[in-house]
C-alpha cells in the first residue's frame, strides 16, 4: 500500500464513503440532538436559531416529501 498510485486510490474510494456517511450522520446527529432537546422542553425558537436544528415535524409523510437537504 505504499505506492503512490494506490495511496490515491484509496484515500478516493475513502472520501466517496465519507461523504456518503457525513450526510447520514448528520441526518441522524440532527434527529438525535432535536430529541435530546424536546426531552429538555428546549425546541423553542432559540434552540432553533442557535443550533441551526431543521424544524421538528410530528408526521413523517410530510418529511418525506421534503428534498434530503430540508430534513
Amino acid at each position: 500500500m505504499n505506492s503512490p498510485a494506490g495511496q490515491e486510490y484509496f484515500s478516493r474510494e475513502m472520501s466517496v464513503y465519507y461523504n456518503l456517511g457525513q450526510e447520514r450522520m448528520q441526518r441522524l446527529l440532527c434527529r438525535r440532538l432535536s430529541r435530546a432537546l424536546k426531552a429538555m422542553n428546549y425546541t423553542s425558537g432559540w434552540a432553533r436559531r442557535n443550533l441551526k436544528l431543521p424544524k421538528l415535524m410530528k408526521d413523517p409523510e410530510e418529511q418525506a416529501k421534503l428534498p434530503l437537504s430540508e430534513r
